[in-house]
């Protein structure tokens, strides 16, 4: 019955945990969307309302001096931009925020990753990723796992790769900075059975 009862009350935290997070994400957005305007200002060179690759790989530059992007990441990036090697605003964010989990997070998530990647697939599954979660924040909880699937597991497999889990992971991370959560209440203690012994 009591084993019952925690269980219960750790899922609930955990759903209150992914409901605050989802929260902070959307305040967060709402703030983005203003720097979002004033980037458009400054490198929508020809007012189209679009950014080209260049003009996104000098934003990134500008926003993250000292690493400016390489090929291989633009490559990886410019797939946001769809077809047309163009960027509206939600792909601009899109791809600014992909580009700080790769300056903030690669080389951890390189190395959680050789870490964690028992089998070498380079996909975790999501043992695995709460492992990962854990070394990075030995708070988190299962709200920030599921919090992570729901913001990446598109095709619901329940396997990650980098590519899909560091774009969450910046996410998370950015989340995290400076923010409180209610404890969950602790879990009762067992009653000892050297009790009834003696």
């Amino acid at each position: 019955m009591a084993a019952g009862a925690a269980q219960a009350a750790r899922k609930a935290a955990a759903e209150k945990r992914k409901f605050a997070l989802a929260e902070k994400k959307r305040e967060r957005e709402e703030a983005m969307q203003k720097q979002i305007d004033e980037w458009f200002t400054k490198y929508d060179q020809d007012g189209n309302g679009q950014l080209s690759a260049e003009e996104m790989k000098q934003l990134l530059t500008f926003l993250h001096p000292g690493h400016e992007p390489n090929e291989e990441q633009m490559a990886m990036l410019n797939k946001y931009l769809g077809d047309d090697k163009q960027g509206d605003r939600e792909e601009v964010r899109k791809v600014v925020s992909k580009f700080e989990a790769y300056v903030e997070l690669g080389p951890q998530i390189d190395e959680a990753f050789a870490k964690f990647d028992a089998d070498g697939s380079g996909q975790l599954e999501k043992e695995e990723v709460k492992k990962l979660v854990m070394h990075l924040d030995p708070k988190a909880t299962d709200g920030d796992v599921d919090y992570l699937y729901q913001l990446c597991d598109a095709d619901g497999d329940g396997a990650l790769g980098k590519v899909d889990l560091l774009p969450a992971l910046g996410t998370w991370k950015k989340l995290m900075e400076n923010a409180t959560f209610a404890e969950p209440a602790p879990a009762p203690a067992p009653k000892s059975s050297s009790c009834v012994l003696l």
